[in-house]
């Protein structure tokens, strides 16, 4: 009798964290833009479609950098300049004391770099990106005011991680983000203790919708934007699905043993 209910509560535990796969929005749609696309449960929505200024979706997907292990399948954002949003699937709180919130993306503009702008994800109450600052484009987080810093280059995809921290009353907030160059970086599997850019600020209220801002590019640029993912710790928003499917199967396959002897 023991060993059955260990092996239900392995089997619950494991649904758990099947149904705890992060939040993602790979673009997947046979749409050409980026308007009237999505259903509940797909990417940030519920009962909330795409909506915007018809942002432009293309074939194939940008690639991911090693360490991380979603699979780059289907179309991606691929704009010269426009405004897409929707409505979160949850409202992120801004005043609670603590609340951690992780958000990644694969950036990449593609072009003469002539005088490029940038593109931002913004979740209303604070966001991050890439950000256009004297005719180049830095990596860029914000709550209150504008910080950039690493230059990122053209025609280079880069995954970008973001992780935000609530703070309750008048204590500021916190904002962090790293990218790494696909192609050249490795994502580390554990939440690194230094990040590339940080802003500190007051966000109050609740954040509810997700916006994709991108400027008006130089004729024949383009904005690429792919992959958007959320999560509440680091590993949600890098995930190892396959090793935790299989460390689930293996963790019951040794209780079915046990149960036979």
């Amino acid at each position: 009798m023991r060993n059955t209910i260990v092996l239900l509560a392995v089997l619950v535990m494991f649904a758990a964290v099947v149904q705890a796969a992060p939040v993602s929005e790979e673009f997947e749609y046979t749409s050409t833009v980026l308007n009237n696309v999505g259903v509940d449960g797909n990417g940030f929505a519920v009962g909330s479609q795409w909506s915007g200024a018809n942002v432009s979706l293309a074939d194939g997907s940008l690639a991911y950098p090693a360490g991380v292990s979603f699979t780059a399948d289907g179309k991606h954002v691929s704009d010269g300049g426009g405004s897409a949003n929707r409505t979160l699937q949850d409202g992120i709180d801004c005043d609670a004391d603590g609340n951690v919130f992780f958000a990644s993306a694969l950036f990449r503009v593609d072009g003469s770099a002539a005088d490029p702008e940038g593109a931002i994800i913004n979740f209303g109450k604070f966001r991050f990106g890439v950000y256009d600052d004297s005719h180049d484009n830095y990596l860029h987080v914000k709550i209150g005011s504008t910080k950039s810093g690493v230059a990122l280059t053209h025609n280079e995809t880069y995954f970008i991680v973001m992780k935000f921290v609530s703070k309750p009353g008048d204590t500021y907030d916190w904002i962090g983000a790293n990218a790494y160059k696909v192609g050249t970086d490795t994502v580390p599997s554990d939440e690194p203790t230094s990040w590339n850019v940080t802003d500190s600020y007051k966000a109050t209220g609740t954040a509810t919708t997700l916006t994709l801002d991108i400027g008006t590019q130089p004729t024949g640029d383009t904005m690429n934007i792919d992959g958007i993912h959320t999560g509440g710790t680091w590993g949600s928003v890098i995930p190892e699905p396959a090793t935790m499917v299989l460390l689930g199967i293996g963790g019951i396959g040794v209780l079915l043993r046990r149960r036979r002897k």
